[in-house]
């Protein structure tokens, strides 16, 4: 194996060079150094023994929520990333960093945690406060929140099944979005659920999902309407930022429908014009609740690839059960978010009626709202009932002046009102009935 040129004019006359090949670029761009600098030229047979005789294979089954594998090579390929700017441009990447890191601690300082009661449920709360209480409202009732965040597992067990039938039929891969319909009805049954709770009312699991599912089309049609819209406008890439604000403005028509009594297209309008004004406060809570819901898996997920020997596959499985757990919090620190902007919208006399059940768009099909309604009926119809005319049998004329004392009849004028008196009467001789 040549190691050194004998003259320039050799064909191995590259040898002699150490430098760098390829394109000059700062830090990890730039170009390598040749193969002669390297074991590799010298030992080919010993350097390629020290290979890895295979590759680490990773698991792109379908899970619910993010993927444990996929967010691992995502986080990895993002720190990469990064260090690599660092490499290459020190200075303005810890910059970057620190004015991230500082506006985290700004927020997280400029709102108020305590105190945090979950009762009532409705009410006006910061967002620390929301997401203390939230968690305080899952803790009190676990068991059935627990419940239905599991649905999770039940809601996507037919479109598994129906997309591992199609994969097996069809030479294409095609996708149903079982994560977004089970995210629908969660979300909406929490948020129902949440609303007897504050109305004194306790509503089972599958009582509530019944409920939920006689709202299913509009339910559906609600969020078809908010995100194929923002979808289309967002592929123009142009108008992310814009789909982005019309997709936290539209945030709430899932809990307009479920709880208002609201169509697929009334609820977009009603959840616009409860957000306006508020939209950077909904759009922190709303974004801080998606890092937590899709962080929180993944960083347990990372926690047993490192300290478990468990294969890739079981640790997609666990995260995708710790996501059906996280779910619940987040749907319920999101509706304890619409019942604060619902009060300081001025919004809280219309509330109280839709949760007392008077509202029959929303809560017709619901027995306890039809007591609700009923006992409503009654009160309001007690307010307006006028009393029957009464019958007044007044004494006979001459039995009322045989009884007045003309000696004693006076006025504040101080004369006699004998004559006065004996006046008036004498028009009402007879008796009257």
């Amino acid at each position: 194996m040549p190691t050194e040129p004998a003259s320039p004019e050799e064909p191995y006359a590259w040898l002699a060079y150490d430098g760098l090949w390829g394109e000059k670029e700062k830090a990890p761009n730039n170009g390598p150094t040749g193969p002669n600098t390297k074991d590799r030229w010298a030992k080919p047979i010993t350097w390629q023994e020290e290979l890895r005789q295979a590759s680490v294979s990773v698991p792109a089954g379908r899970t619910l929520g993010p993927s444990v594998s996929s967010a691992f090579c995502g986080s990895v390929a993002f720190a990469a990333g990064l260090f690599t700017d660092y490499l290459a441009a020190p200075f303005p990447t810890i910059v970057f960093i620190g004015v991230v890191l500082g506006l985290v601690v700004l927020l997280v300082s400029r709102t108020r945690w305590r105190p945090a009661p979950y009762e009532p449920i409705r009410a006006r709360r910061a967002v620390g406060q929301i997401l203390i209480a939230s968690a305080r409202i899952y803790a009190r009732r676990r068991l059935r929140f627990l419940a239905i965040g599991s649905a999770f597992i039940v809601l996507s067990a037919v479109p598994t099944a129906l997309m591992l039938l199609l994969d097996a039929i069809l030479p294409v891969r095609i996708d149903l979005p079982f994560n977004g319909l089970s995210t629908i009805l969660v979300s909406a049954t929490v948020a129902l659920v949440l609303r007897n709770l504050d109305s004194g009312r306790e509503l089972g699991c599958l009582k509530a999902y019944r409920y939920t599912l006689r709202r299913f089309w509009s339910l559906l049609g609600a969020a078809a309407i908010a995100g194929v819209v923002q979808i289309a406008i967002a592929i123009t890439v142009i108008g992310i930022p814009w789909a982005i604000y019309r997709f936290i403005c539209r945030v709430f028509v899932l809990v307009e429908v479920v709880l208002n009594g609201h169509s697929a297209r009334s609820s977009q309008g009603a959840s616009v014009a409860l957000v306006r004004g508020t939209w950077w406060r909904t759009a922190f809570l709303v974004g801080l609740l998606y890092l937590v819901l899709v962080a929180v898996g993944p960083v347990v997920g990372f926690v047993l690839l490192f300290t478990t020997r468990l294969s890739p596959e079981l640790i997609n499985v666990i995260g995708s059960v710790i996501y059906t757990i996280v779910f619940p919090y987040a749907a319920i620190a999101g509706t304890l978010l619409y019942f604060d902007l619902v009060l300081r919208r001025g919004r809280d006399q219309a509330w109280n009626q839709s949760s007392s059940g008077t509202r029959a768009a929303s809560d017709e099909r619901s027995p306890p709202s039809r007591i609700s309604t009923a006992a409503a009926a009654i009160a309001l119809t007690a307010t307006q009932v006028k009393l029957p005319p009464t019958l007044i049998r007044w004494a006979p004329a001459a039995t009322i002046s045989a009884t007045e004392s003309s000696g004693r009849a006076s006025t504040f004028t101080g004369l006699e009102t004998a004559s006065q008196t004996a006046r008036i009467s004498s028009p009402v001789r007879s008796p009257g009935a």
